[in-house]
């Protein structure tokens, strides 16, 4: 018996969790970001922006130009938060399975529920849609497939707030006419590729050979030959909703200063680690994200063996990551860090070496974040040299890492 896999994908979720709040938003066009004369890239746009060419990772700047009437918001992550955890607990209550893969995204097992419950998958689909609505006033598009590339791909065809079924065996039909880029992980340089061998649809990309597409491609030409016939995964994971922790920053102007970027990653570090410690969360692959002023965009990871949220340990690992990846002279528009593999910090096992000592760093921590919810999370800083409370250096790490307490405030 195959699987019905339905995904859930919440429309333009920024502007309509925005547009809850300010019903004089509707029917107008709305960034979300930043503003449009700064730097910074577009979180998420309504459609009537979209209309104007304005599109999600756009420079602000660009969607000005392109939409000078668009109506800019900087962001409300704490409203997006709640409004996503209504959806998640409404989603949890239609269904025993389910995954959540974004914070406006879910993926949803509904196999056997129509034949029980409701008529057919479709059903099944618009009844969630329907809840969701009432209880939340936010929109949303279903797709529903045999896999998750079905159901991924059937959302992108049923938006906005609309239901697409794709019959198990049509998968290859429904795909052909549809443009290569509507594959998820056809990027950019991947349909550049394509383009030189006269590919512009998953037709034409179901013609060509196996082997062709591993040559150029290697596994992942493996993947995109089976993808282009809607073949996917059908598993669902429940793990925790929360599957990495991470934090950007875009310049106010290209830099190629190597001690002003380091500057910046350590702070991405510590918010970081004050997020992860915050939800409970350690983890132990490490991941810095470099953007070019060309905006090209590359990433650097490595796994450690005991997962960490300390902000020295982070902080050396990025630093590490950033060691690794610099190249003199290449200007940078934007930096990030994340962690990802994330264990609940209560199941992860002490060092056996150092056991007394993480445990002496947990206790110092929860002091530091104490600190930094109730004053502000600038209130305690990483200092190079003089502070007020001093923490023991990662291992490898020949520089003294010690807190500089702004405000004075001794514990």
């Amino acid at each position: 018996m195959s699987r019905v896999i339905l995904h859930l994908d919440l429309d333009t979720f920024f502007v309509s969790c925005e547009r809850l709040q300010k019903p004089e938003l509707i029917g107008k066009p709305v960034i979300v970001g930043g503003n449009g004369d700064e730097r910074g890239v577009v979180a998420a746009c309504s459609y009537e922006a979209r209309a104007f060419g304005v599109y999600s990772s756009m420079p602000l700047k660009w969607a000005k130009k392109a939409c000078p009437q668009a109506i800019f918001i900087r962001g409300t992550h704490s409203l997006y938060s709640g409004y996503s955890q209504k959806v998640t607990q409404i989603v949890a209550g239609f269904a025993p399975r389910f995954e959540k893969a974004s914070v406006d995204e879910f993926y949803i097992d509904i196999t056997g529920m129509y034949k029980y419950i409701f008529n057919t998958p479709v059903e099944a689909a618009a009844w969630l849609q329907k809840e969701i609505g009432q209880r939340t006033g936010l929109p949303a598009s279903c797709g529903i497939g045999s896999n998750r590339l079905m159901a991924k791909v059937g959302s992108k065809l049923a938006k906005p707030a609309g239901i697409f079924y794709t019959a198990p065996g049509t998968e290859a039909e429904i795909l052909a006419p549809l443009p290569v880029s509507i594959l998820p992980g056809v990027g950019d340089s991947t349909e550049e590729i394509l383009k030189k061998w006269a590919v512009k649809t998953v037709g034409d990309l179901q013609s060509l050979p196996s082997e062709k597409l591993e040559k150029q491609f290697g596994k992942w030409g493996s993947d995109l030959f089976l993808k282009a016939r809607g073949k996917g995964r059908d598993e669902i994971s429940e793990e925790s909703e929360r599957k990495s922790v991470s934090s950007e920053r875009t310049f106010h102007e290209d830099s190629s200063d190597p001690g002003f970027i380091r500057n910046q990653i350590i702070k991405c570090a510590e918010e970081v680690g004050f997020q992860l410690r915050k939800n409970g969360l350690k983890g132990k692959t490490m991941t810095l994200k470099i953007r070019t002023s060309g905006f090209s965009t590359h990433t650097h990871s490595e796994t450690y063996p005991i997962p960490v949220n300390d902000d020295p340990h982070l902080i050396r690992y990025a630093l590490d990551l950033f060691d690794l990846a610099w190249k003199p002279g290449v200007k940078t528009r934007l930096i990030g860090f994340g962690v990802h593999q994330l264990d609940p910090a209560e199941e992860v096992p002490l060092d056996l070496f150092q056991g007394e000592e993480t445990s002496k760093m947990d206790s110092l921590y929860r002091q530091v974040d104490l600190v930094k919810t109730k004053y502000g999370k600038k209130t305690l800083r990483i200092a190079g040299t003089d502070g007020t409370v001093a923490l023991k250096s990662p291992p490898g790490n020949s520089q003294p890492v010690t807190y500089r307490n702004q405000d004075r405030i001794e514990f």
